[in-house]
């Protein structure tokens, strides 16, 4: 990332035509928050005033972009 290489303790694989990816780690190396839901279900990643909501089980992904004036 950004030109440096990022060694995860947990390597990305493929499952069923799917990439799987530490995105736990890839978050901490980008500097965004990560957070876990299990009753929901969802992961939320925040940096700045970036913030995506994943949802498990599902295909679709929700992304809010705060604009900050």
């Amino acid at each position: 990332m950004n030109d440096k290489k990022v060694n995860f303790a947990n390597k990305p694989l493929q499952y069923e035509e799917s990439n799987l990816v530490p995105l736990r780690e890839i978050s901490k190396a980008l500097g965004a928050s990560f957070t876990y839901d299990a009753g929901s279900g969802t992961i939320g990643l925040t940096k700045d005033k970036y913030k995506i909501t994943l949802t498990l089980v599902s295909k679709t992904y929700f992304t809010m972009v705060c604009l900050l004036y």
